[in-house]
């Protein structure tokens, strides 16, 4: 069964490029009781001077971060209340989506968002790839020093 996605509670795009859509989660979790679930899924475009602020790097970690990092970041936050009655659910979703627009909204309107979200995925991403180049080293070092399979005759002497 497919399921067409919902049509955001909320839809905007922000002055510092950010594209907000926060959607309605909610499910129903026994009786007539609810949990009550908003998501701001927020997309970033990433543009060339993301790249030119993480300097200069090897080429092929550049290739393989931006790999990994893609075109478009994404974010997203949840709010949620659990245990709602099903009566008091719209008022519910009314006081979350206004707390979404007066606390979270002014963070993701900040100039310096983009680029903090681009850094936090760049050093994330740049700290993961190193960590596969030392596994790799690792596994290549261990293959070079096995000397194949161990000699287990002395223990089967007539």
């Amino acid at each position: 069964m497919t399921t067409t996605p919902a049509a955001p509670q909320l839809s905007r795009h922000l002055p510092n490029g950010v594209s907000l859509a926060v959607y309605d989660r909610s499910k129903k979790l026994a009786g007539d009781r609810w949990l009550v679930r908003l998501q701001c899924e927020v997309e970033v475009q990433v543009g060339d001077e993301f790249w030119l602020q993480a300097g200069p790097m090897e080429a092929g970690l550049g290739a393989r971060i931006r790999e990994k990092i893609g075109n478009i970041l994404r974010y997203h936050v949840d709010q949620q209340r659990t245990f709602v009655a099903e009566a008091d659910r719209p008022t519910v979703v009314a006081g979350l989506l206004h707390g979404i627009e007066a606390s979270t909204l002014p963070y993701f309107e900040a100039p310096r968002f983009p680029a903090g979200l681009f850094a936090r995925r760049f050093a994330e991403c740049k700290a993961q790839c190193l960590a596969e180049d030392r596994d790799r080293a690792a596994d290549l070092a261990a293959a070079a020093e096995d000397d194949g399979p161990a000699d287990f005759s002395h223990c089967f002497t007539d």
